[in-house]
């Protein structure tokens, strides 16, 4: 039986993925495999990276919304997001008619935060499906 369809692993070529009839091999250069390969003249493909993922693009949004509230990591994210709801639900019980000029500045940068969280989240949704190789490109974000 003859191998086909051989690639590289990973980028330091220490493992080869080839197949051999219905079989899928995970070879390491050492082995005898290896040698049948490159004596047969086998070509092997170079190591192909996988493309970025669903979890890399949330992390990049996770990441940008962050450095818009000035978060240290996802948990500190998690907390100043939560303390932000809590905020507009006192604000929203007192009512705008009733807001000093304080809570009236304060209303609208919750707003305009929320705005640019929703835009964030929005552009991550959208690139989740199908993520660009780029993704991390200001492009691609609001």
């Amino acid at each position: 039986m003859t191998y086909s369809n051989a690639r590289y692993a990973n980028a330091e070529k220490s493992i080869v993925i080839v197949e051999r009839g219905s079989n899928v091999l995970s070879v390491p250069v050492s082995h005898r495999v290896f040698h049948e390969l490159i004596a047969d003249a086998v070509p092997i493909a170079e190591f192909s990276p996988p493309g970025p993922t669903a979890d890399d693009v949330r992390r990049e949004a996770s990441r940008r919304m962050q450095a818009l509230v000035g978060a240290r990591d996802v948990e500190h994210l998690s907390v100043i997001l939560s303390n932000a709801q809590r905020e507009a639900i006192r604000l929203l019980r007192i009512g705008a008619d009733n807001w000093t000029a304080e809570q009236a500045v304060r209303a609208a940068e919750l707003e305009a935060a929320d705005a640019e969280i929703e835009a964030i989240r929005a552009a991550s949704n959208a690139m989740e499906a199908s993520p660009p190789t780029d993704y991390v490109n200001d492009q691609h974000w609001p």
